[in-house]
């Protein structure tokens, strides 16, 4: 029903926020900068900066994907309990 699609929808919601503030968190670590985060109905934004060098892009475009696999670990055992 309707309560099941709210809760998905929240939870897309949160997770859209937080694999953002992975590529924010990442840009900063490598000494880049991060202004914003654009959320819109295609998904989400963050305008970033990654530090000097190629190492530094490279773990800024990484943090957003490895935080989605960070939490299909942590969830997919409760899926299919």
């Amino acid at each position: 029903g309707w309560s099941v699609g709210l809760a998905l929808s929240v939870l897309l919601f949160i997770f859209l926020i937080v694999h953002e503030f992975g590529h924010v968190f990442a840009a900063r670590l490598t000494g880049g900068m991060a202004d914003d985060i654009i959320i819109w109905p295609l998904g989400g934004l963050a305008s970033v900066q990654p530090g000097p060098g190629l190492n530094a892009a490279l773990k800024t475009i990484a943090a957003g994907p490895l935080i989605n696999l960070a939490f299909a670990a942590l969830f997919y055992p409760g899926f299919y309990a």
